[in-house]
């Protein structure tokens, strides 16, 4: 009897974990869905309807040129922009007289792998060791451009050193702090606040609700 209880309890929390690992992410259905899309996932295409390969790969990730070899993101699949050079880059990021963060002239990987898209320069359909591809994104709200000036700051460093000179910030070493899970390799990046695979019931893939601005607040202490 204690076994068969056992056994029930386990099946219902590996059910109640399945059920949560799925509701973590829906790309069936959202924008990020490219099945449709003749250049990606359309029927008679050579992807066959695989909406995750423009972005992943289950083996071996291309190292053509233009592919990275290292990423902040499992096996990716597509290509990443142009970054220019330190001299002449190609992206301008954003400045203020007030920003306490050290100045970058480029995003870097935890970025580059949703500016391979929203760009809107890189070629959507620049994956699986293509570089040749020629759809870009159209004139749409998602498509930052490479003027980033005018948008959050990216791949920026918030460590406690920052903290200590903006204290307008949540502090992301102290404990039971609110930032520190929202950062990638102690970076913000555009994936702080956006999950590509969707959150059930928030709206431009966020990682959290903002109503009251609760996203923001995770690391702007106001």
């Amino acid at each position: 009897m204690k076994r068969s209880y056992s056994l029930l309890c386990a099946g219902v929390l590996f059910l109640a974990y399945a059920g949560s690992a799925l509701a973590q992410g829906q790309i069936s259905g959202s924008v990020h869905d490219f099945r449709g899309e003749a250049w990606a996932g359309a029927t008679g295409t050579a992807n066959d309807g695989d909406f995750c390969e423009v972005c992943h790969t289950p083996h071996n990730p291309p190292t053509d040129p233009g592919y990275a070899t290292t990423v902040d993101a499992p096996l990716w699949n597509h290509i990443y922009p142009d970054t220019g050079t330190t001299a002449s880059p190609t992206f301008t990021m954003y400045s203020s007289n007030t920003i306490q963060a050290t100045a970058i002239t480029a995003p870097n990987a935890g970025s580059l792998t949703c500016l391979g898209c929203h760009d809107g320069q890189t070629a959507m359909d620049n994956y699986g060791g293509t570089t040749t591809g020629t759809q870009q994104m159209g004139a749409v709200a998602a498509n930052l451009g490479r003027d980033l000036s005018d948008d959050h700051p990216v791949s920026i460093l918030y460590d406690n050193a920052l903290f200590l000179l903006d204290n307008t910030l949540v502090d992301p070493a102290s404990g039971g702090n609110t930032a520190a899970p929202l950062l990638r390799n102690d970076r913000v990046q555009c994936s702080s606040c956006h999950d590509p695979h969707g959150r059930p019931g928030l709206l431009k893939f966020l990682r959290l609700d903002n109503t009251g601005s609760n996203l923001c607040v995770q690391c702007h202490n106001k």
